[in-house]
Order: C-alpha cells, then structure tokens, then sequence
C-alpha cells in the first residue's frame, strides 16, 4: 500500500508534504526517508521560522545533558542536510540561536 502524504507546506519553491507514520516527507515529487529522530527535529524544522537550540533539544533529547545534546544535534542536522541538499534545501544555522529551513534556489 502506499504511503499517504498529509500537511502541505511550501519552502521557496519547493512543495513538501508529510507521512507522520513512516516518517517520511515528500518533497515536490521525491520521497525522503528520516530515522526518527531526525523526522522529530524536522517536524520542529517544518514551522517556517527560525527554530532555537533549545526547543530542538527539549523536544529531541529530553533529559540529557547540554554538551552531549549540542554534539548530537549537529550530528542530526548534519544528516538532515544531506537528505535534503539533493533537492535544494538547507537547515541554515543561525549564530548562538538555531536552525531554519531554506530553499536554495528561491
């Protein structure tokens, strides 16, 4: 069966869309896998403004200790940019404040 896509979002040009349950996003017409805890930073990444450290970390690593959380939420971001450079977008970093999703060509 296949996966049903809901929540239709825009960066730049580029139409996303979302499987919550297999933690998949659809972007333009290109499916893109996510491990669970990059689909949650994603979800946070997905509200179109800048997104703080610290409600990526609350929300992704809950409970864990600061040092070890900024180390693997670089790590995880760095993942996410992976995935998504192919098709142009980018979680920029905002000095001493966060991430935000950009479209690379307009």
């Amino acid at each position: 069966m296949a996966a049903q896509f809901t929540y239709g979002t825009s960066i730049g040009k580029h139409y996303i869309e979302r499987n919550d349950e297999k933690k998949l996003l659809l972007v333009d017409s290109f499916v893109i896998c996510f491990t669970p805890k990059e689909y949650l930073l994603m979800l946070l990444l997905l509200q179109e403004s800048p997104t703080a450290d610290a409600a990526l970390i609350q929300e992704a690593f809950p409970g864990q200790t600061v040092k070890d959380t900024h180390i693997a939420l670089k790590k995880h971001i760095g993942n996410i940019c992976s995935k998504l450079m192919p098709h142009r977008i980018k979680a920029c970093r905002i000095n001493q404040y966060g991430y935000i999703l950009i479209a690379l060509d307009g």
